[in-house]
């Protein structure tokens, strides 16, 4: 199996409606990437702006993305044609289907977009519409999905996937963090850490963060491997050598 890094990723995080949502821990817990080497231009709703359908189409349609996030409240559906669609809904007045960006989705992919990850309700459809548009990886939650849960979903995946880990594995590893919190204490929320799903072309490739200081790593490790295979040669090399004091 083939494996993409990607090296400092330029992220788009569209926050939308944030009503009964405290999305300004999303905004914390994402906002720490940039130590991390990630590029992230925020799509959020203000006092004097909202995020609207032209801003998000134009940000995805002129822009190369590796990552594109949202968060905030959505929904699928089957619409009139009884087609799959997916909605986000970008601020209290306005929602936005999937199919409507579906050209601006299509332009992103051909320049690279390689992840999509919606931390908000019911996304399925939305999923299934990243991967007919040809974005490789999705991540969605099938059900709607509690505010605290979602942020530690959020956190634990990104912690591990930033640190290196392969996509896939960084999921297995928040649903896990999930179960133990959630499923296994006096929280007792049955099933919750199945709401994190990965949706994916199966031939797309495993996708890796390569962490910034991992090539320094790699290098120190190289040198304390060299250090110790001398000391042990030069070890070995005195005590086959004869001992010029005796005869």
């Amino acid at each position: 199996m083939t494996i993409t890094v990607i090296k400092k990723p330029n992220i788009l995080v569209i926050f939308g409606n944030k009503q009964d949502l405290n999305l300004d821990r999303d905004q914390e817990i994402i906002g720490d990437l940039t130590k991390k080497g990630a590029k992230i231009t925020w799509l959020q709703e203000s006092d004097t702006e909202k995020v609207t359908k032209k801003k998000l189409i134009k940000l995805l349609s002129t822009q190369s993305w590796d990552i594109l996030f949202f968060a905030g409240h959505s929904y699928s559906f089957y619409d009139q044609n009884n087609q799959e669609n997916g909605i986000i809904l970008l601020n209290k007045d306005e929602g936005m289907s999937l199919i409507e960006l579906k050209t601006a989705l299509k332009k992103a992919a051909n320049k690279g977009l390689k992840i999509c990850i919606f931390n908000s309700c019911d996304g399925l459809f939305l999923a299934r519409n990243c991967a007919n548009y040809g974005i490789p990886k999705t991540i969605f939650m099938r059900e709607p999905i509690p505010d605290k849960v979602a942020h530690d979903f959020l956190e634990a995946f990104l912690l591990q996937f930033s640190q290196g880990e392969s996509l896939e594995l960084s999921l297995r590893h928040s649903r896990n963090i999930l179960e133990d919190k959630y499923e296994q204490n006096k929280e007792n929320i049955p099933g919750i850490s199945w709401l994190p799903t990965l949706y994916q072309n199966p031939t797309s490739p495993l996708i890796i963060w390569e962490p910034i200081n991992h090539k320094k790593k790699v290098i120190i490790l190289a040198i304390f491997t060299l250090l110790i295979s001398l000391s042990i040669y030069q070890f070995f090399k005195i005590r086959s050598s004869p001992n010029p004091r005796f005869s």
